[in-house]
């Protein structure tokens, strides 16, 4: 993403439409779609997700560390 803006408005996004993917999980399990162990297998992984997004989004609001110039190149020999 071009901006630390854009970056944050994506994540949201994605945060989003987990929480959408959460109620249609509910759903299915309430409609007998699906049967209680997959919901809970389902379940874990959307958590799972949903942590290393936090995570993400979590380091990319911090400043990025700055690292020293490369040093420059050596010169050819005369």
């Amino acid at each position: 993403m071009e901006t630390l803006r854009h970056r944050n408005l994506y994540y949201e996004r994605a945060y989003a439409s987990l929480a959408e993917v959460d109620s249609f999980l509910e759903l299915c399990l309430d409609l007998h779609f699906i049967e209680q162990p997959e919901h809970e297998k389902l379940q874990y992984q959307l958590n799972k997700t949903a942590s290393l997004l936090r995570k993400l989004s979590g380091a990319c609001r911090t400043p990025r560390q700055q690292y020293p110039a490369a040093p420059p190149a050596p010169s050819a020999p005369s």
